[in-house]
């Protein structure tokens, strides 16, 4: 409970109270998946998360939890009302949707016979995939279609080793690969 009401979205933080925030060690909510809200005026209502930011535990669920702002209201003028989607914590404010039978679940993360990492349902014990929506980046929709171009790194020249690390220091690797030998005896150095 104490944690709930330090990752509150809507807790004032005062200039000395500074919001003191852990990132949950697991995000289980991508961009795409369907959710169902548990708490305020919308509690109940089912949305696609259409941001996530795992920094603060919060998605934005569109059209969903929705703060109006006046604009340019001023003397003789009504102003423009914007819509704008309020942030909800992950891990207390929304429930992950069952594909199965279509209602709120809670979700463990296991592994699959071939080493996969997936969301199982805990009530039905089925998977919930990922939407591939949560897999696109600005280069390309799904990995599958991506086509290598000219200036890309291959991943044989990604992959491949070119630094061996050993124990000595800069200079020391520099004169064993010059063939100079140190005949002098170092002075003792003092950090302090």
């Amino acid at each position: 409970m104490e944690e709930k009401l330090e990752n509150s979205v809507n807790r004032k933080i005062g200039p000395h109270n500074r919001l003191v925030h852990v990132p949950l060690p697991e995000f289980h909510v991508y961009r795409g998946d369907m959710v169902q809200i548990l708490i305020g005026r919308d509690k109940g209502k089912r949305g696609e998360v259409v941001q996530t930011v795992k920094e603060r535990n919060w998605c934005f669920v569109g059209g969903k939890n929705l703060k109006y702002e006046t604009y340019g209201k001023f003397e003789g003028m009504p102003g423009k009302v914007v819509a704008k989607e309020m942030p909800l914590d992950v891990a207390t404010e929304v429930a992950l949707i069952d594909p199965v039978d279509n209602s709120a679940t809670e979700i463990e993360w296991r592994y699959t016979e071939q080493g996969e990492r997936v969301r199982v349902s805990k009530r039905t014990g089925r998977i919930i995939p990922k939407p591939m929506v949560a897999q696109e980046t600005y280069e390309f929709k799904s990995r599958a279609t991506y086509r290598d171009e000219p200036k890309d790194t291959l991943k044989k020249e990604v992959t491949e080793v070119t630094f061996k690390p050993s124990l000595l220091t800069f200079e020391q690797d520099i004169m064993q690969q010059m063939g100079i030998v140190e005949n002098g005896k170092q002075p003792q150095t003092f950090w302090y």
